[in-house]
């Protein structure tokens, strides 16, 4: 019986891909990814809106680079084919409906020349008017700041003017992810008065800086971008009652995922099969869990300690 359910399971996931080419859900039911395509709109309906109007660098397509290693798949880009420019500095901006402590994240990749040329994601609360670096005053720490973050540079990941930015080289794709709490923030440290709180629409600008020395590298890719409704009012959640799992990134593109901490660590096994119920992982329960030899397709975990016991599924794309 468990088996025709995981069949269903997969008859269902794939026929939501083949019929949605710009929205489709993950297995995980709080997450909705958001590919690109070569029309360079989402659906009319997401609360996620694409907006290229002063994008001049950035290119919608299938890149040629083979670093990039994903020719088979539509991407935002610093350009499909050539390295990128000097003195560049372009940007496409996302408009994030905020409701009940939203979860953003995105897909990335990029290589730059290090401390010199790099990718920023700003954020405006005033429609565009006035951008914040996601690393600024209103958020000091990855754990505790007004905004959590994960994934991301730091305060001390600088180009060469001293702006916090991805650059250098990233070894694999990177899953970085903001929550924009619906609480009103204070500021952590440094500065004078209050962050402002966020709106129902928070605007985020991807821009890619470089400056005037030539380097003949490949720029910055993001596959996909996606929202998750989270039920928590931090970004590091313990999980005490729910059967689920909330586990990222989940499609995930190198089989690598993250799984949450749960009250009695230690005493969990944790137990992954394949669609056709072979057992291809078993282990105490970890946070992080590397599933990279295996093929893409969908998998099915189970993490139990004889009494209490969480399920779900994961795909590797």
């Amino acid at each position: 019986m468990a088996r025709k359910s995981h069949i269903a399971f997969l008859v269902t996931f794939l026929y939501a891909q083949a019929t949605m080419a710009q929205v489709f859900h993950s297995a995980n039911p709080k997450m909705t990814y958001y590919g690109f395509d070569t029309s360079g709109v989402f659906s009319a309906k997401a609360p996620v809106r694409l907006d290229t109007t002063n994008m001049h660098l950035w290119q919608i397509g299938r890149t040629q680079k083979p670093f990039f290693n994903i020719s088979d798949s539509i991407a935002m880009m610093t350009d499909t084919v050539n390295v990128y420019p000097t003195n560049a500095n372009d940007h496409f901006t996302i408009q994030f409906d905020q409701r009940n402590d939203r979860i953003f994240f995105f897909t990335h990749k990029y290589r730059t020349a290090a401390g010199h040329d790099g990718g920023v994601v700003e954020y405006s609360y005033d429609a565009g008017t006035t951008w914040n670096n996601i690393v600024s005053d209103c958020n000091q720490s990855t754990l505790l700041g007004d905004i959590p973050i994960e994934g991301f540079y730091t305060a001390n990941d600088t180009l060469s003017d001293g702006l916090p930015a991805f650059s250098g080289t990233s070894n694999a794709w990177i899953t970085s992810e903001i929550q924009f709490l619906n609480i009103v923030p204070i500021r952590t440290t440094g500065g004078t008065g209050n962050c402002p709180p966020p709106p129902v629409t928070v605007y985020l600008r991807f821009r890619f800086i470089s400056d005037s020395t030539a380097d003949s590298l490949d720029g910055w890719i993001i596959r996909d971008i996606g929202i998750e409704k989270s039920d928590y009012g931090a970004a590091v959640t313990e999980v005490t009652s729910y059967n689920i799992l909330k586990v990222y990134p989940n499609p995930s593109y190198d089989g690598i995922y993250r799984f949450p901490a749960i009250q009695d660590m230690p005493a969990f096994q944790l137990t992954i099969t394949n669609a056709t119920g072979n057992i291809v992982l078993q282990k105490p329960y970890a946070q992080r869990v590397d599933l990279s030899a295996l093929p893409q397709g969908i998998y099915f975990y189970r993490a139990g300690n004889g009494s209490a016991n969480y399920y779900g599924s994961l795909l590797k794309d």
